[in-house]
């Protein structure tokens, strides 16, 4: 079962393991974005994550059809792009709902399965941005900061029950994200007291689209994903990418100050 198949890292995720041959349940909140995974062999239902009534009733459908579930890919989630002080607490909260309750929703509703057939695998598409934090990107790090520790916790929870909890960790992919993350900083930008962030919101965007487009491709995290599904003694985390790999050297190798140094000039004006 895959959340938020319809495009981007879910969509190749899907792609992948129906190549393979194995059997996919896509789920996202937009039905029509599944029609082509559908038309190559998916299973689908509509979920919105935010949806306690979705959820259920999805995983519900799966468990009435299917013999058992043997991994979840909690993949639905997006990001919103601006200062910490011009974004609304609404704002926030939205994007901890998707991306922190929303996958929570998910595991829960398929925890009971798993326990009780003391098998299973949960996998948690969190990012690079839950280990290292850029600016103008406050609450989307947050929250995937939160996704690593409650990951980490239920990691521990679950082992008794035979049940295996793996992040995968990209760092940035070619993927549609600018398309809702963007909209969000122009709409900072434009609000009446933004003045004093204009030079800083103008060169991330710069910055980050140019990273964006030289990403890696989901293809690439799709091929992660699989040996999260398969491979017999699957890795805690997995970290696909090298600029996600460096980053996360250098965070450790650098004392703080002057990594916040090198992110800001990144991302910051020049």
């Amino acid at each position: 079962m895959i959340t938020g198949a319809g495009s981007g890292l879910g969509k190749a995720a899907t792609q992948a393991l129906l190549a393979r041959g194995d059997r996919v349940w896509a789920t996202d909140r937009d039905q029509d974005s599944l029609a082509p995974l559908s038309d190559l062999g998916a299973r689908t239902c509509a979920m919105d994550v935010t949806s306690d009534t979705d959820t259920e009733a999805c995983v519900s459908q799966i468990l009435a059809e299917e013999p058992h579930l043997d991994a979840v890919i909690a993949n639905a989630g997006f990001g919103i792009q601006g200062p910490f002080e011009l974004t609304t607490d609404e704002e926030a909260r939205r994007q901890f709902e998707v991306n922190v309750f929303g996958l929570a929703r998910t595991i829960r509703a398929v925890l009971p399965h798993m326990r009780e057939r003391r098998k299973g695998r949960i996998i948690a598409t969190s990012s690079i941005a839950g280990h290292i934090s850029t600016p103008m990107m406050s609450w989307y790090c947050a929250s995937k900061h939160a996704v690593e520790g409650l990951m980490n916790s239920l990691r521990m929870e679950v082992r008794q029950f035979g049940i295996d909890v793996i992040k995968i960790n990209p760092g940035i992919i070619n993927t549609p994200f600018l398309e809702t993350a963007f909209p969000t900083l122009d709409k900072t930008r434009a609000r009446s007291n933004s003045g004093a962030y204009h030079a800083d919101i103008d060169a991330f965007k710069t910055a980050f689209g140019t990273r964006m487009r030289e990403g890696a491709s989901p293809d690439t995290i799709a091929r992660v994903m699989i040996k999260a599904v398969h491979d017999r003694r699957p890795k805690i985390y997995y970290m696909p990418n090298s600029d996600a790999r460096q980053s996360l050297i250098g965070k450790r190798l650098l004392n703080e100050r002057l990594f916040d140094r090198i992110i800001r000039h990144m991302f910051g004006p020049k």
